[in-house]
């Protein structure tokens, strides 16, 4: 039987105690690579963008204003999926550098088959952006963006 004076000295583990923290460009690097540029946007930009969509669905329902997350590289476009600008922000990640972005519209919750379900949506960013407000040659459309937002 193995007693704690026969257990292997700290040293041993010395360069995993020791290792460098992670820098936020490399920790979320999935975030913006392997991604098509025209799918990513800014947290400043995503941040600005909210201020238009609150205008675009006042009064339309419940809650008003999106959150934002980001998704990484290859993952299913869900909330669960996400990762929270505020996790990205602790971490020093910084707020002009394209990620894929999205925006977190939490639908009502009712339970069914024992588990909560809602009509949660999730909305790039960027895709969002150019539809609210055109590109060249294609007129702004922000009617068909508040109907992507209700379902």
């Amino acid at each position: 039987m193995s007693t704690p004076q026969d257990a292997p000295k700290k040293n041993i583990f010395a360069d995993i105690l020791s290792a460098p923290s992670v820098d936020a460009l490399e920790k979320y690097a999935n975030l913006f690579t392997s991604i098509t540029p025209n799918e990513l946007a800014s947290i400043d930009q995503g941040k600005a963008f909210i201020l238009y969509v609150d205008k675009l669905i006042a009064g339309q329902f419940a809650p008003p204003s999106p959150s934002l997350i980001a998704i990484p590289s290859g993952m299913q476009t869900v909330a669960a999926h996400g990762v929270p600008v505020a996790e990205l922000l602790a971490d020093g990640f910084p707020t002009d550098k394209k990620i894929h972005l999205f925006m977190y519209f939490e639908g009502p919750k009712v339970e069914g088959d024992g588990q909560y379900e809602g009509d949660d949506k999730c909305i790039n960013v960027a895709l969002a952006v150019r539809k609210y407000f055109g590109i060249p040659g294609i007129a702004g459309n922000p009617d068909g963006l508040l109907l992507d937002i209700k379902g």
